[in-house]
């Protein structure tokens, strides 16, 4: 491949192979998807906290296919809501980036009789434990551990050590509990 930097606060990424069989059915090329992880290849000026060979998770809907190779992409270095880090116990951990938190759902529907409706929306928000968070999040000091309310249709879900969470942006939080 052809050495490439991006420019500005775009992130040149490799994408993880598409899923090529589902059970015992194979997959058309045409049709396969790809994850929203990926191998970051080189990033552009001004672009702090995400450094070549970082694995990632990004939006999908806001990245670029400008290549012949279809596993390559473009994308803005806010379209990364977290990296993949590997912990002292050799396990992969999922850490926000920007300013995305990392929240485990309350099971629950509602949290002492408590629901509330976006405005914006009219879609049912849900409660959660803040995990973790990512740098630049202007959030107060530290909210880990605390409860906050989110709309449902503004997160990124993913999975942890088979344990379900979702990524958000700490602008769509709605409320915390103090």
């Amino acid at each position: 491949m052809i050495n490439l930097r991006p420019l500005r606060g775009l992130v040149l990424i490799e994408r993880d192979e598409p899923e090529s069989k589902y059970g015992q059915i194979i997959i058309p090329e045409n049709c396969r998807e790809y994850s929203w992880r990926a191998t970051v290849v080189n990033v552009g000026e001004g672009v702090d906290n995400i450094k070549k060979d970082d694995q990632i998770l990004f939006l999908k809907e806001f990245t670029v296919l400008p290549f012949k190779e279809r596993y390559m992409a473009l994308t803005n270095a806010d379209n990364i809501v977290a990296k993949i880090v590997v912990n002292s116990d050799n396990i992969e951990e999922i850490h926000p980036v920007n300013k995305n938190v990392m929240i485990e759902p309350n099971p629950d529907e509602k949290v002492e009789g408590v629901e509330i409706i976006s405005k914006r929306d009219r879609s049912v928000s849900k409660c959660g434990m803040i995990v973790r968070m990512g740098c630049d999040c202007e959030l107060a000091d530290n909210l880990v551990g605390y409860d906050v309310w989110y709309p449902t249709d503004k997160v990124v879900s993913c999975v942890e050590n088979d344990r379900q969470y979702i990524i958000i942006d700490e602008g769509e939080i709605l409320c915390v509990a103090s």
